[in-house]
């Protein structure tokens, strides 16, 4: 692989050059996408604007990659991480395909590196890596990699639906889903919808951040969009017109009251499921999100240029037989002695949560603690 170069641009608006030369032959993930980055940054700057430092990499003039990062200062570091990772699934950074398809590890490692020096960075934390990517090792899974808390689950969808039902679920879940769904449509009516227009995006997602409040307040389960700023974000994304990137808001309705809602992100040839809600009444027990997920992959392997399902983060039994697990690895490279204790410490975290996360009984035992920490806070106001 011949030398490249490295260009640091302080903002998205300065780098949407970069990522448009790279859109007719860019692989990339919608949570690196210039619409993310970008309704990112704009929903942050009602709160605290993040310092962008966006990573174009060229290689004789030409942009053969991109990695949007924001610079943080914490534990008396200066820390690069992807920027909105707190929102999204994975990270992946923006690649020209035979570029990525070429990169060794060691290219990747020195490329990070040459970032650190061109922006005073300690630490570069890179979260939720995919191990396998467009059928390769990512080549940002560095060598003192480690694993993620949470996996993501993804899979390839059929033209036929019905037969894609079959072979992805067992007799016996199918019979139970039909049966739920039959329940529902004999409630008093039942009805699909997809936001087609901004308003009917806007009041899906409304009812979206209703619903995941709701939970919260009983069931203890954190909701990742309670503040101002990320309600912001989930309707600046909604609204930006960006190629390539489509988003989509779902609801399903019975006895003419939304019940379930599932936000999507339609890119290339793949549909991901973002984030999802329910209602918490009588047709709870129902699962409506679940069937208003089987509605979307009916409509998904309707459609002949999507052949791919990505549900995201999460071990969650719905996902089952629809996706199959893939591993995610968080990686730090420090460049200072600081750098490596902190490094130090944030693996020590992971591997506990990861420990956590993947223990039935502890898992188990902290949903139950945020159930009743739930309770009681209702009970006390």
């Amino acid at each position: 692989m011949t030398s490249f170069q490295i260009r640091i641009e302080q903002s998205v608006e300065a780098a949407t050059g970069y990522w448009g030369a790279l859109s007719g032959d860019a692989l990339l993930s919608p949570y690196q996408s210039v619409g993310w980055c970008l309704s990112y940054t704009a929903a942050a700057r009602k709160s605290k604007v993040p310092e962008c430092r966006i990573a174009v990499i060229l290689q004789e003039g030409t942009v053969v990659g991109l990695l949007p990062f924001q610079l943080t200062r914490r534990m008396g570091i200066r820390e690069l991480s992807f920027l909105g990772a707190d929102k999204g699934n994975q990270n992946t950074g923006v690649w020209a395909k035979n570029f990525y398809q070429e990169m060794t590890g060691e290219t990747a490692q020195r490329l990070l590196a040459d970032i650190a020096q061109h922006t005073g960075a300690n630490l570069i934390s890179l979260q939720n890596i995919p191990d396998t990517w467009h059928e390769r090792q990512h080549p940002l899974l560095l060598e003192t990699a480690t694993q993620s808390p949470s996996m993501i689950f993804v899979g390839e969808v059929t033209d036929d639906f019905d037969a894609f039902f079959k072979a992805t679920q067992s007799k016996a879940t199918r019979k139970k889903l039909q049966r739920k769904k039959r329940a529902l449509e004999e409630a008093g009516g039942y009805r699909v919808r997809l936001g087609s227009t901004p308003s009917e995006t806007n009041a899906i997602l409304d009812i979206f951040l209703d619903q995941r409040a709701r939970r919260e307040s009983l069931t203890g389960i954190p909701n990742a969009f309670s503040d101002e700023a990320s309600q912001e974000f989930l309707k600046t994304l909604a609204s930006i017109d960006q190629e390539g990137l489509t988003f989509q808001a779902w609801a399903l309705d019975v006895a003419d009251e939304p019940r379930a809602t599932y936000l999507c992100l339609r890119q290339g040839d793949t549909l991901f499921g973002y984030a999802n809600s329910l209602a918490h009444d009588e047709f709870f027990p129902q699962s409506p999100g679940i069937v208003l997920l089987m509605e979307i992959i009916r409509y998904a392997c309707a459609d002949p240029a999507i052949r791919f399902l990505d549900l995201g983060l999460g071990d969650e039994r719905y996902k089952h037989g629809w996706t199959e697990p893939a591993s995610l690895s968080d990686c730090y490279l420090a460049v200072s002695a600081k750098g490596k204790a902190v490094a130090a410490l944030d693996r020590a975290k992971t591997r506990l949560k990861t420990r956590v996360r993947n223990s039935p009984t502890l898992w188990s035992g902290i949903r139950k603690a945020r159930r009743l920490m739930a309770r009681g806070h209702d009970q006390a106001s």
